[in-house]
Parts: C-alpha cells; sequence; structure tokens
C-alpha cells in the first residue's frame, strides 16, 4: 500500500496536476465570461453542473468560483449557485409523495432524513440515490437545479452567505425570489424524477 501509494502521489503530482490546474481555470474563466455576456444562460450552465456531484468536487469547484466573486463585490454569482444545494434532496423527497409507486419503503425512509439535510442545505443526503440510479434522477435534479438559478438570477437575488437552504433566507436580497427559486426547482425536478424513473416491483 505504501508503495502504491507513493507512486499514485508522484503521478498526481507530476502528471495529472497540470492539467486539472489548467481545466479548472478554463472552466472558471469561462463561467465568469459567460455571466458578463448572458446572466440567464450562465444561470442554466451553473445550475446544471453545480449539483451534478451532490457536495463533490465539481460543486466545491464552483463555491470556490462564487466566493471569489463576492470578495469583488459580486453577491448574485452566489445567489444563482446556492438556490441549488436544498433542490436535489427535497425533489427526491417530493418525488416519493407524488409518485408513490415508484419508490421503496426504505427509499421513504431515506427519502424524509435527505429533505431534512436540503432544508438547511445539505444535498449530500442524495448520494444513496445517486449511487442507486443515477441515470433516471441526475435529470430531473439538474433541471430542478437550473429552473432554481434561472429564478434567482431573474429575480435579483443575491446573498452574502456561503451557503444554501432556508438559513440564509434573513440575510439574502430579494427574499421571495430566493425562496420561491428552491420550491418551483425541487418541484420540477420531482416531477421529471418521478417520470423517468420506473415503478417498483411489488413481490407478492
Amino acid at each position: 500500500p505504501s508503495i502504491a501509494t507513493a507512486i499514485l502521489g508522484l503521478v498526481y503530482v507530476y502528471i495529472l496536476n497540470g492539467p486539472i490546474v489548467w481545466a479548472s481555470h478554463a472552466i472558471m474563466n469561462g463561467l465568469t465570461s459567460l455571466m458578463d455576456i448572458n446572466i440567464v444562460l450562465f444561470a442554466i450552465v451553473l445550475g446544471a453542473i453545480c449539483e451534478i456531484d451532490m457536495g463533490g468536487p465539481i460543486c466545491k469547484a464552483v463555491t470556490i468560483l462564487t466566493i471569489g466573486m463576492m470578495a469583488e463585490g459580486n453577491f448574485t454569482a452566489n445567489a444563482i449557485f446556492f438556490v441549488c444545494p436544498a433542490v436535489p434532496p427535497l425533489a427526491i423527497l417530493l418525488s416519493n409523495y407524488l409518485f408513490k409507486n415508484k419508490w421503496t419503503e426504505a427509499d421513504k425512509r431515506t427519502a424524509q432524513s435527505a429533505g431534512i439535510m436540503g432544508v438547511i442545505g445539505i444535498t449530500e443526503g442524495v448520494i444513496p440515490f445517486i449511487v442507486q440510479d443515477a441515470i433516471h434522477i441526475l435529470p430531473g435534479t439538474m433541471t430542478g437545479c437550473a429552473v432554481a438559478s434561472v429564478i434567482a438570477a431573474l429575480g435579483g437575488v443575491q446573498s452574502p452567505v456561503p451557503h444554501g437552504g432556508i438559513l440564509p433566507t434573513l440575510v439574502v436580497t430579494g427574499k421571495v425570489a430566493y425562496i420561491l427559486a428552491q420550491i418551483v426547482g425541487s418541484i420540477v425536478g420531482a416531477i421529471i424524477i418521478g417520470i423517468m424513473r420506473k415503478p417498483v416491483a411489488v413481490e407478492q
């Protein structure tokens, strides 16, 4: 294990590090330029990709981008991003209620925990569902996040807090649009997920 770790460490540092850093900078610069060109398109792209890994490396990279923009006085990008963390878990929870034949009892219990986490802006509760059935869930969560981001952008929402869910509501600008974005995004995501998933087979 020690030798394997040492070899992989050298590969990461001296071979993969350069391309990964270059790609990260290219994505960051591209998103920054896109926001100046078309804020709605920026919101669609940001919303669609920011929660694709449910709080993983891509999400963290977008967080770095929005925090960097906040340092320059831009709080809009932060709001466009942070209306999204609540959407996937709430979409999963809502889909469990709207499409009861598409989920098992175990799914419903897990969805309740994920939903509670989503309310306070924690997306990671969705990971078990993504591992289980990403192909039928990601289109819904990505679309729901994109819708939420567009509503936040058009509603002029600004947030000085690098966090999502209900907690930042007291300090955001455009509180109604901020809450509405999360609600509508969750509903859209839930419907798409419910349509795409197949009914659960009932054992006699």
